[in-house]
């Protein structure tokens, strides 16, 4: 019980207490995940321009749900040229987005296997099957970013040297301690790392016209309130009642159900059918 409160608390203060405002969120640094090295920050006036096409945003477990829909779209859509920023769990479906082809299917075979029903066991035998079953090589990261939290801003990563670091970002981007994993503190890159969904909503702020986002809660399908947060630190969440393909089906099927939504941010590779 007082790790929940724990969590609770952390959550509370990141969501309230040292949170900028929009004006405070003015540079987003891209920085490399290699040891002890960043980039320099990018202003946002730089980044305007370069802001991602799609942004594949926080869901918890839910995350599933938006791994439907976006193996949707690469069946269905050109998204090969778009840029992908994910936030927590769609972290996770960013790089199962630009797994190569060849292995997208066998990838899913091994997602579909994981009969876990707490969320940092899933993340750790998804991720497990990601390190051990594919390269960097397999992955076209180009324009592809990860965001994660650091204390007073977000970072977003997008180069990498090994398999290993792309999923330790990953891990990092997901990070709620006690929930999504065994530990209370977490570091990336030499940072106190947490969930990208601190920053994702600022994140938004920053653009001039609404980018296309998926995620759980965009169809209706799962709720995102205060309520259902407060449940998945405790535990309650769709995993302890749904399986990870059926979360999947559900989001490949209302992403068709919704094809004519998508062609307004992107163009169609052939019939909705």
């Amino acid at each position: 019980m007082l790790r929940y409160l724990l969590t609770v608390s952390i959550m509370i203060y990141l969501t309230y207490g040292i949170l900028p405002e929009k004006t405070q969120c003015s540079q987003y640094p891209r920085l490399t995940s290699l040891p002890a090295t960043s980039l320099s920050a990018t202003s946002l006036s730089t980044l305007k321009d370069s802001l991602p096409d799609i942004v594949l945003g926080p869901g918890g477990v839910a995350g599933f749900y938006s791994l439907g829909i976006s193996h949707y779209l690469l069946n269905h859509f050109d998204v090969k040229d778009k840029r992908l920023v994910g936030f927590s769990a769609g972290s996770f479906t960013l790089i199962f987005m630009r797994l190569s082809p060849e292995k997208r299917n066998s990838m899913l075979q091994e997602i579909f296997k994981c009969n876990e029903k707490s969320a940092s066991n899933a993340m750790r035998h998804i991720m497990d099957k990601v390190e051990t079953t594919t390269t960097l090589d397999d992955y076209d990261l180009n324009g592809a970013s990860i965001a994660v939290s650091h204390p007073g801003t977000i970072a977003l990563y997008d180069h990498f040297l090994t398999i290993q670091q792309l999923s330790r970002c990953c891990k990092s981007s997901s990070f709620i301690p006690f929930v999504t994993h065994d530990s209370g503190m977490d570091f990336y890159n030499h940072k106190l790392a947490m969930d990208g969904f601190f920053y994702y909503k600022s994140f938004l702020k920053q653009y001039p016209d609404p980018p296309l986002v998926i995620n759980p809660f965009m169809f209706g399908r799962y709720s995102n309130s205060a309520w259902d947060k407060i449940k998945f630190i405790f535990g309650i969440h769709p995993l302890k009642t749904t399986s990870i393909y059926q979360m999947y089906l559900y989001g490949y099927h209302d992403a068709r159900q919704n094809h004519s939504f998508f062609e307004k941010y992107l163009q169609p590779i052939h019939s909705s059918s």
